[in-house]
């Protein structure tokens, strides 16, 4: 058998987030939750309860649990809207997206990992969830729902 040779893939890196980007998620949200019903409700909903605590007895750190949650809610976008997803990963990394189709694999992974654990993204989903949870308290006010 010959050895196959692999070439290590260098890593990418994602662009500052824009309020832009901003925008683009909110929609990707909104068409997200239209699509998948109540499941990226529920998240928010969840991510708003206090931190339960794994079998040693330790709740997350909130940083691994806004990561958690972003990594969530990448994952049910990615469910519900792909092609959305692939167009805003790939303006992430200043491509077109049969540019972006065409890069391995890692590529997605390293924009997922550093969407997940960059300070602007955590402080967004953070800031994201506190916004929902007052909305729905003044929804409930005023509906009665």
């Amino acid at each position: 058998m010959e050895n196959e040779v692999v070439e290590a893939v260098e890593s990418v890196k994602i662009r500052k987030l824009k309020n832009a980007d901003m925008f683009l998620v909110i929609g990707l949200l909104e068409k997200a939750i239209k699509v998948s019903g109540s499941n990226l409700k529920n998240m928010f909903v969840a991510a708003t309860e206090p931190a339960t605590a794994n079998e040693a007895g330790e709740a997350p750190q909130p940083t691994e649990r806004m990561a958690e949650i972003g990594l969530m809610v990448l994952s049910e976008l990615y469910n519900t809207v792909v092609d959305d997803l692939q167009a805003w990963f790939a303006s992430l990394i200043n491509v077109s997206t049969s540019e972006y189709l065409d890069l391995p694999p890692d590529t997605t992974l390293d924009i997922i990992e550093q969407l997940t654990s960059g300070e602007d993204s955590r402080r967004f989903f953070s800031r994201a969830l506190q916004l929902s949870k007052t909305m729905n308290g003044l929804k409930k006010i005023t509906t009665g729902k």
